[in-house]
């Protein structure tokens, strides 16, 4: 069956389709007691591409939504069978009660592919997500063939409007601030190099989301609680192949967080690409749809 995409992409909760997961996670309930807690949820995804072909799984970054792969959806779908959730917490999926750790993150994802029935799978993921990926490849090392990770690390390392507030007491008053479409400009400005590309629907698609308050919690409490020696373990272990990619003109990602994976994962490619900043996927979409599908399909 070829599951067919928009032909135009727009990310809201009355397109797409929704998957109820359901599993177990520790959640902090003191300084140093935790309990087992059962989380009931609703994924928002896309899909599209040929279902026997191999599944790729796009991943997106810390308060952004499935529309940042908005200009590799489509492409990728030629070469593979697409999904493209909003993770928990962001878009238009539903905002459980856990703590936003990268644990979390990780069974959120091992639910979600189980329930939608995909075995294998290719992952991309940009920013904070390339933790959740690495995380899940640690868990289910036989389920991921090869990844690809875009400008990853901590978001509060990183450039991106108010990142480095959101932690503090006023983090939920700054993540407010996001649904205005001023303050979406700004966001995308420090991300891009090429800034006339910006159109007045980027912004809105980008700050809709945050007319929600529970995304605005859990915007905040994710990247408030990722934590890079969640990841000691997980990424030296991950044996699969991952081409690590970044632009060259990158201003706001963390060059150290993106060394940091380039050293750590055994199988790790660095690429850099010229003329674009920190969203090489939406800048530059030809140039890297062409990359992960090489790269994916072992032709790189």
């Amino acid at each position: 069956m070829n599951v067919k995409p928009q032909t135009r992409f727009t990310n809201h909760r009355g397109v797409g389709k929704y998957a109820d997961i359901s599993f177990e996670t520790e959640v902090q309930v003191g300084k140093k007691e935790t309990r087992t807690q059962r989380v009931r949820t609703k994924m928002h995804y896309f899909e599209a591409g040929l279902e026997h072909r191999r599944t790729l799984l796009l991943l997106h970054g810390t308060g952004q939504s499935a529309y940042f792969y908005a200009n590799n959806f489509e492409a990728l779908a030629r070469h593979f069978h697409v999904i493209l959730p909003d993770l928990p917490g962001h878009g238009y999926s539903g905002c459980p009660e856990m703590d936003y750790v990268i644990g979390d993150f990780s069974v959120a994802l091992e639910a979600f592919l189980h329930r939608i029935g995909a075995g294998q799978v290719y992952i991309v993921a940009y920013g904070q997500a390339a933790g959740y990926a690495a995380d899940f490849c640690y868990y289910n090392p036989d389920r991921v063939q090869r990844m690809v990770f875009i400008s990853p690390g901590a978001y509060a390392n990183t450039g991106a409007l108010y990142a480095r507030h959101f932690s503090g007491m006023l983090g939920g008053y700054y993540a407010g601030r996001l649904a205005h479409p001023a303050q979406g400009e700004k966001y995308w400005k420090r991300l891009l190099l090429d800034q006339t590309m910006l159109t007045e629907r980027d912004i809105d698609e980008f700050c809709r989301p945050f007319a929600r308050n529970g995304v605005r919690i859990c915007t905040r409490l994710s990247a408030a609680n990722y934590l890079e020696e969640d990841l000691e373990s997980a990424l030296p272990a991950v044996s699969c192949p991952v081409l690590v990619l970044s632009g060259a003109d990158d201003n706001a990602s963390s060059p150290e967080d993106t060394a940091l994976f380039c050293d750590t994962l055994p199988n790790a490619y660095a690429m850099q690409l010229h003329g674009c900043g920190a969203l090489p996927h939406f800048e530059k979409p030809a140039a890297v749809n062409r990359g992960i599908s090489r790269f994916l399909l072992g032709k790189l």
